[in-house]
């Protein structure tokens, strides 16, 4: 079919940029290594022609889609496909190292999308274990009879107003949480919203935590939040805990399992209505049956099924009744209810039942802790695009069950047909690999992505790029979720280096707060809307493989702190440098690297292990109920291999 005189413009125009890029890009891998100020030059003019030309795709892929664009249906999607193309080559370029084993062109490659908007409190992004080093290294350098290095200017410029100590003055509500943090300009909160809609924007919360295994994700339903992890000898052994999810203060489980798999697993799906959890390695799905009525005893092994060698993610559709996954280029489905299962007790062997000697396993006592069910074999395949190879986040559609939000390991966002194996629409935007994807039934059109880049992503599904994306700093970000309360949107983001939740609200454009996670970097994060409340699961990272802390100094009890104790009043105004700490009565201690210190929130808090927190919020929040502080110590050894 002969392209229309609109879609050849567009081409034409997308082309025109592809060979903007290619000069730069040419004359950058053609340059005189010996010169060093000409590499410099030829090197921003570089990153800056590469971030041109994504920004001009995304504004190609929004024009194109708009009204009047001249385009129809089948000729948007090709466009944008050919858009996809490009951006995924400008990405891959950016992060690759040249012939002479040079830098890549950037490390994070900036946000591009448009509709960005930046938590502006941040300054450079650094944290205050950075921040202090820098500090020390200042000091060094301008030598013993210089003058002094003014530490609370050098945190101001490095950490921005998230440096400023805890100030309880800015606290929006008596219910407010002290472990959140609010932004000095957050909207200001109209006196005619729910009440429902104040708690969520004031943080009046109640904060809970228990220890886990190291996580590695976890997912929620209507009735149950499954929490994926490693435990045994070196983290090698695979683990998975079934909670009720409840109002209660004691999170409650119902079950736990060694999944018997040959490697850690990293996907999980969950069905209320059969009581299953699903759970996979590279190689195999298993599921297991949690009992409400007595959940004390391990999880019951239902099925195992053969997924071939994938990575990639599972997925339950059409109420549970189906089972997804991909594998190289094709689609593996299972009918749930007619796969064959292990059984009344579980020790019924499905499939073939493999050999020992099959497995290349780094577990402890294999020969009992892998089960050796091969596995039942997809009900039915269907041939992928290529494009779907490498699946690394996925969601059902919420309002259309043949559809799967897709985000791929070469930073694309793809819809798949699950019955044709072809593209349906295409996404642009991202600068990373996709994490996560977030969907909410409040409201069908619209998406929220997580990537490594650090940047979260809200999209409305009839357009190509974001409606807006936001930004607190460069760091891997894993994921990020919605919550719709009374109908408005917030955006939560887990943060990884920089140890905390940060709250947005989505019709301000605009952060609320952050909320502390103990120096812990959040792995998974999930939203339970009928309660109302906020699951992260976090990873403490000043915690080695053999249960070793790592990295840990005294605690600094902030001035507020040690005053409240002698019963007077606190001053902040000058508790940077504050070298005199006493020594704490309850010997505390806090990682010398953390994002934040001890003053950073209203409770100065360590969790000190890998932890599943649960914030839920209440008009009436309890601001006492916040997690005990943990158990690290300053003289708890390191392990090695």
């Amino acid at each position: 079919m002969t392209p229309s005189p609109s879609l050849c413009a567009f081409n034409n125009q997308l082309e025109a940029h592809a060979q903007d890029f290619a000069k730069a890009r040419g004359e950058y891998e053609a340059r005189d290594r010996g010169e060093d100020d000409d590499d410099d030059d030829l090197y921003t003019r570089a990153q800056t022609a590469l971030t041109a030309a994504l920004e001009s795709t995304c504004t190609l892929g929004r024009k194109a889609a708009a009204e009047g664009s001249g385009l129809d249906a089948q000729e948007l999607l090709t466009f944008l496909k050919s858009a996809s193309d490009f951006e995924c080559e400008l990405i891959d370029y950016a992060y690759e190292s040249d012939a002479y084993d040079a830098d890549a062109l950037f490390d994070f490659v900036p946000p591009f999308c448009g509709n960005v908007v930046q938590n502006e409190e941040m300054g450079l992004g650094l944290g205050y274990g950075a921040a202090a080093s820098f500090n020390e290294l200042l000091r060094c350098l301008k030598g013993p009879d210089a003058q002094p290095v003014k530490q609370e200017e050098v945190f101001l410029k490095l950490l921005g107003k998230a440096g400023l100590p805890y100030d309880p003055a800015k606290k929006p509500s008596p219910h407010t949480s002290p472990l959140a943090r609010h932004r000095e300009n957050r909207p200001a909160i109209d006196a005619a919203v729910s009440s429902l809609f104040r708690t969520i924007a004031e943080a009046r919360c109640e904060i809970y935590s228990v220890r886990i295994p190291m996580p590695t994700t976890m997912a929620a339903s209507l009735s149950v939040l499954a929490s994926l992890g490693c435990t045994g000898w070196k983290n090698r052994e695979p683990y998975v805990e079934v909670y009720k999810l409840d109002h209660g203060e004691n999170l409650v489980s119902l079950g736990y399992a060694d999944p018997g798999l040959e490697d850690t697993i990293h996907t999980v799906a969950v069905d209320d209505a059969r009581r299953l959890v699903f759970v996979a390695d590279d190689s195999r799905i298993k599921s297991f049956m949690w009992d409400t009525d007595d959940p004390t005893r391990e999880l019951l092994p239902v099925h195992t099924m053969d997924s071939g060698t994938s990575h990639n993610p599972i997925a339950l559709v059409d109420g549970g009744a189906r089972l997804l996954r991909t594998s190289k280029k094709e689609l593996l489905v299972w009918d749930v209810d007619r796969a064959p299962t292990h059984g009344k007790d579980g020790t019924k062997i499905v499939g073939k039942k493999m050999k020992m000697s099959s497995f290349d396993t780094m577990r402890d006592d294999p020969e009992e802790n892998i089960e050796l069910s091969r596995g039942s074999k997809p009900s039915r395949t269907l041939s992928l695009d290529a494009l779907f190879s490498d699946i690394t986040a996925w969601t059902p559609h919420p309002s259309q069950p043949s559809y799967m939000i897709c985000g791929t390991e070469q930073s694309r966002c793809i819809q798949l047909n699950v019955e044709t194996g072809h593209a349906a629409a295409y996404w642009l935007g991202h600068g990373a690999k996709v994490s996560s994807i977030e969907t909410s039934a409040a409201d069908p059109q619209v998406f929220l992505t997580a990537a490594m880049d650090g940047v979260t992503r809200l999209y409305d599904m009839r357009q190509p790029t974001p409606v807006l994306a936001v930004f607190t700093r460069t760091e891997h970000t894993y994921s990020s979720t919605l919550a719709y309360v009374d109908g408005h949107p917030f955006i939560f983001v887990g943060g990884t280096q920089s140890e905390q939740v940060d709250c947005w609200d989505v019709r301000a454009r605009a952060p609320l707060y952050e909320l502390s996670t103990g120096n812990t970097s959040v792995s998974s994060l999930a939203w339970d809307a009928p309660r109302n409340t906020l699951y992260a699961q976090a990873e403490c990272e000043y915690v080695d493989r053999h249960g070793y802390h790592h990295d840990y100094r005294s605690y600094r009890a902030p001035k507020r702190e040690r005053a409240a104790m002698r019963g007077m009043d606190g001053d902040e105004d000058n508790d940077y440098g504050d070298d005199d700490e006493e020594e704490d009565e309850w010997e505390r201690c806090w990682p010398s690297s953390a994002f934040h210190d001890e003053r950073s929130f209203g409770y100065g808090y360590d969790s000190g292990e890998h932890s599943l927190f649960r914030y839920v919020f209440k008009a009436d929040a309890d601001i006492k109920k916040v997690p005990e502080y943990g158990q690290a110590t300053v003289d708890s050894g390191y392990g090695h291999w």
